[in-house]
């Protein structure tokens, strides 16, 4: 059964060795898969340096981000609710691929395998380094957040479907609008009325479709230019709170 604390979801729960294999397996086969693709890649332009040298650029934030996704996925598909169990993993599989991208490039211009590009060292190196620590911690936590963006429902082990823009309402300051939605106080946030300008705020609902007994609201205080300021996230609700949320 997963945990509650304060009428909110926790993304927690146990990770088998199972599927944390599969998950690492599918990012390091993901890498792998890469690699030989960029190695023929670069066998076919040697002679076009200009291209090779962005290949090489791309080709260690591209394999890091596809080994996260393909991780992450595996991790999804074995209903791992985990956020720092699915993070780690994530983490692990992201470094991974960059250390064998790194070993691969190290190893096309000390072999000259016909690759026109430059040494990795000084400015490349410094570039390459600098980001591949941004690419670890950054996918890492956009993948976690995409794979866990909604619950999953502990009665028949099915991940909840969103449904956006269930309600809106006219803006109130995030902190004043979270106690109001925590406190179920739906009479106050009924009273704001319909959205007048560019703020407001938006309700939206997950809710299991296989057998409807979990649902979790979450409040976004929608700004200007797109702004997004997250309110509440996977708070806990019942049936006669989604109707009543539906009606505002």
């Amino acid at each position: 059964m997963n945990r509650v604390k304060r009428g909110y979801y926790q993304f927690a729960g146990p990770i088998s060795s199972a599927a944390l294999a599969a998950a690492l397996a599918a990012g390091a086969g993901t890498a792998a898969f890469i690699a030989f693709v960029y190695a023929n890649a670069q066998a076919q332009l040697a002679p076009l340096e200009s291209i090779t040298r962005w290949l090489e650029l791309a080709v260690t934030p591209v394999m890091a981000l596809l080994a996260a996704a393909a991780t992450g996925a595996t991790l999804h598909a074995f209903k791992v609710r985990s956020r720092v169990a699915m993070t780690l993993a994530v983490l692990g599989a992201t470094a991974g691929a960059i250390a064998i991208s790194w070993q691969m490039l190290e190893a096309l211009h000390t072999e000259q395998v016909g690759v026109a590009g430059v040494v990795i060292d000084g400015a490349w190196l410094m570039l390459l380094q600098a980001s591949s620590a941004l690419i670890v911690v950054a996918a890492a936590l956009a993948v976690t957040n995409v794979a866990l963006d909604t619950p999953l429902c502990p009665y028949c082990k099915s991940w909840c479907a969103r449904h956006d823009r269930v309600a809106r309402i006219e803006a109130l300051p995030a902190r004043h609008a979270r106690a109001l939605v925590e406190a179920g106080d739906w009479p106050s946030l009924r009273r704001l009325g319909r959205p007048r300008g560019s703020r407001y705020l938006r309700f939206d609902i997950a809710e299991c479709s296989v057998c409807g007994q979990t649902r979790a609201l979450s409040v976004t205080l929608a700004g200007r230019l797109g702004r997004r300021t997250p309110v509440v996230r996977n708070l806990l609700i019942n049936g006669d709170t989604r109707r009543t949320i539906e009606s505002l």
